[in-house]
């Protein structure tokens, strides 16, 4: 099970990856969420167990809770790398021009 310390690790990689960037696409379990596009990545914090990662300002924005469970994992890729099965298949994937968090 990803501990505290991990999940402090995936924010400070997320931080350095996708934060300050605008998001290109944004999918949680399969869905897009489109209206997060153009919009930027403003924040990745770790609370306890829990990432929580901040998309857009104003009456746009939205905070993406996640939990990664028992087994859950988190990655940074290369935007290449997603594909349209890897968008159906992850719990939640964000793009952006430089990378993607999967």
């Amino acid at each position: 099970m990803p501990e505290g310390d991990t999940i402090h690790r995936h924010a400070a990689e997320l931080e350095r990856a996708i934060v300050g960037r605008p998001v290109t696409a944004l999918h949680a379990r399969g869905a897009s969420f489109g209206r997060l596009v153009g919009q930027s990545v403003r924040a990745a914090e770790a609370r306890g167990k829990h990432l929580l990662i901040d998309v857009g300002e104003g009456k746009g924005a939205a905070r993406v809770h996640v939990h990664l469970g028992m087994h859950g994992r988190l990655r940074v890729v290369a935007p290449a790398e997603i594909d349209d099965g890897t968008r159906a298949r992850a719990s939640l994937v964000i793009e952006t021009p430089d990378a993607a968090a999967v």
